[in-house]
């Protein structure tokens, strides 16, 4: 609605970081002029409660700057312009920029054409897909069912042929787990191939 999803709810776009006392004061004070409760100031923002909760007043993280906007619009002396000089405006690329230099810049090994990989890329094409940003891809699965198959033979699978490990996420309201692989190299491996 306001910023474009990725797969893996992951948001796109320019963030903003802003100091944790003006972040919590501005939140609370929204919150008791329109009257609401966290999760319903959640709904309003398309938000998981948690996210504005936890990642954005306790933990202070850069939040979306169509989002702090928009939580400014709900308050007549609330204005952007206003609290600009205090806050660090972060473009689109920013984490990408930073995930460059960190201890994350993996070498990827680009695996040749044999078993294992065509039977990878058909777990891809069958219950996986590659980021529309080309930022990595990801494999799901019931995370009942599908547990051991993604955290342990899925995991293996990708190590061996990338020489990388899948992060394991599960979902806290639907039954499903994702191994998630960030790698630009690999998304556009899988682009440049065509199989």
């Amino acid at each position: 609605m306001f910023m474009k999803r990725v797969v893996g709810s992951r948001i796109l776009g320019e963030r903003v970081i802003v100091p944790k006392k003006l972040l919590n004061e501005i939140l609370l004070e929204v919150k008791s002029f329109q009257n609401i409760n966290w999760n319903n100031f959640a709904k309003i923002l398309n938000v998981n409660v948690s996210t504005l909760r936890h990642d954005w007043r306790k933990k202070c993280i850069a939040l979306p700057l169509k989002h702090f906007k928009l939580i400014l619009d709900f308050h007549p002396s609330l204005h952007f312009k206003d609290l600009e000089k205090y806050l660090i405006v972060l473009d689109s690329s920013w984490g990408q920029r930073l995930g460059k230099k960190s201890k994350h810049d993996y070498i990827i090994k680009i695996p040749k054409i044999d078993q294992d990989f065509a039977e990878f890329y058909g777990i891809l094409a069958g219950d996986g897909c590659v980021y529309n940003d080309l930022s990595g891809f990801c494999i799901s699965g019931n995370s009942i069912l599908d547990k051991n198959y993604i955290e342990i033979y899925v995991s293996n699978l990708i190590y061996k042929l990338f020489k990388i490990k899948p992060r394991i996420y599960y979902s806290k309201t639907q039954k499903s787990i994702r191994g998630i692989v960030y790698s630009k190299q690999i998304a556009e491996f899988w682009f440049s191939k065509r199989i």
